[in-house]
């Protein structure tokens, strides 16, 4: 055994998921006992809720979360010591670990209803778990860092209308944004540098940017450093009524700062980039990315992005010279919009939180054929181009879950049952229709069968298009008329 090289040994156990065989394979030999250990203690994540608050935390209890305080910190001893922190008592343990997950909630995918059912209160940023947080960086070849925060969320300025109808949400906009302060400083600390540092994953991502997190020293000079950014943005949702939470502004403020705000500063050094939302985001709201340039990219994964301008495929061409592998996830065409107000050449919305005016509609005739045909052209590099939906229950694809590709026919199964039995389109398209229920995004099923009359008073064809979908992505099809009467 000794003979085989190391990192030949290393792939293979690498590729153990089970952690009791690890933990057996320990018990084997010197030789694997070293390689197992490694691996079994590459990975730690620690769940912020069971970290208790200390009494009489006074000042520090604040959720403040600035590097200054690690003085402070250091004296929260009376709580009992995490896996984490017992790790960083064993030297050659603590020289193992490369991945640290701070997640923040036991039940961080709790739905409204469920979290007042059961009468939650939400978390603070207290003494020990800023401690907690400030000793990520203590493990020198730390390579990534992974957060989830709760699912749901909520955020209401100062003066806001809406704050007469706060919501107690498990993970506050405040809390958020000091725990990623105190991340942040942490990471760009000079007393204990990471310098294998690559990857930051932040699973649901409240959308709202906190300019004293944003334009920070610290975010700015880790974002610059690393090589793999993972996003999973989650967006208010307003319950009582669910259309009017496409009009909170920040809905759309995000998405127009995100370019300058998380991808600007990582854009030299970037290779892997994957921005998933839990809304469709691309067309409405808007995010414009043309502004930045990823020279090193290699991989590129969207997930429930929306394509409605040709401008949105050159740019991804634009890394035609680095780029090999493209997911996108549930990501539709966007064949019609019906818009209301004024829009500007590109037939954006100037005012995406005004209320409804005078109706404007326009059609994208771009179809899927046309954008193949140019990736096999102008992508000269890729070698993995993978369309079709993942589990985005619980942000399960976001961590890696079997993403069901285009050309499966969904039958059903073990993984299949998942799905719904009438699989989604093939090559999806999708129609945006502002006022139009709780989500102006709508396809072929959300139309009436029996062609009555919709809500906003509009008539429905019978038949959306009576041309097959291999058909239409083949040929171009884009079935103008029945599409003109639908959002007439």
């Amino acid at each position: 055994m000794n003979k085989i090289q190391v990192e030949l040994v290393r792939l293979i156990i690498e590729k153990v998921e089970d952690t009791s065989d690890l933990e057996n394979l320990r018990l084997v030999s010197k030789f694997l006992s070293i390689q197992a250990t490694r691996e079994l203690f590459s990975y730690c994540s620690v769940n912020l809720e069971d970290i208790g608050s200390e009494e009489d935390d006074d000042e520090r209890k604040n959720v403040d979360g600035k590097e200054g305080d690690g003085a402070a910190d250091e004296t929260v001893s009376t709580i009992p010591q995490t896996r984490l922190e017992r790790i960083l008592d064993v030297p050659h343990l603590k020289q193992a670990i490369r991945t640290i997950r701070y997640i923040t909630n036991r039940t961080p995918n709790l739905s409204i209803e469920e979290w007042n059912e059961y009468g939650h209160f939400e978390n603070e940023f207290t003494a020990p778990r800023r401690k907690l947080v400030g000793k990520c960086n203590r493990f020198p070849k730390l390579t990534t860092v992974e957060v989830e925060f709760a699912q749901m969320c909520y955020h209401c300025d100062e003066g806001d209308e809406r704050s007469f109808y706060a919501v107690r949400v498990p993970d506050s906009h405040e809390y958020r944004t000091a725990f990623l302060k105190k991340l942040f400083a942490s990471l760009n600390s000079s007393q204990y540098p990471t310098p294998c540092l690559n990857t930051i994953s932040l699973k649901n991502l409240q959308n709202v940017n906190d300019s004293s997190l944003t334009t920070s020293e610290d975010f700015l000079a880790v974002l610059k450093r690393i090589t793999n950014l993972r996003l999973r943005v989650v967006t208010e949702y307003d319950e009582a009524f669910p259309g009017s939470s496409w009009f909170f502004p920040e809905m759309h403020n995000f998405f127009a700062e995100l370019p300058s705000t998380w991808l600007a500063p990582c854009a030299e050094n970037l290779k892997f980039l994957t921005i998933h939302c839990d809304q469709l985001w691309g067309y409405f709201p808007r995010c414009d990315w043309r502004g930045v340039h990823f020279p090193r990219l290699e991989k590129l994964e969207l997930g429930n992005y929306s394509f409605s301008h040709d401008w949105q495929l050159d740019w991804i061409i634009s890394h035609g010279k680095t780029l090999e592998v493209l997911t996108l996830d549930a990501c539709p065409m966007l064949s019609v919009v019906r818009q209301f107000g004024n829009l500007d050449e590109e037939n954006y919305a100037v005012q995406p939180t005004a209320g409804l005016d005078e109706r404007k509609t326009w059609h994208y005739r771009t179809k899927w054929s046309d954008y193949y045909l140019r990736m096999q052209s102008d992508l000269p590099k890729l070698r993995v181009l993978k369309i079709g939906t993942g589990k985005w229950h619980n942000g399960e694809n976001f961590d890696g879950a079997e993403m069901r590709l285009a050309e499966k026919s969904g039958e059903t199964g073990v993984y299949w049952s998942f799905y719904p039995q009438n699989p989604q389109p093939a090559y999806p398209y999708t129609y945006f229709k502002r006022g139009f229920g709780p989500s102006p995004w709508f396809d072929k099923d959300d139309v009436p069968a029996d062609g009555g009359e919709e809500e906003t008073g509009t008539t429905n064809p019978p038949e959306l298009d009576t041309t097959s979908q291999a058909e239409r992505d083949q040929f171009g099809y884009d079935g103008e008329s029945s599409s003109m009467e639908l959002l007439s």
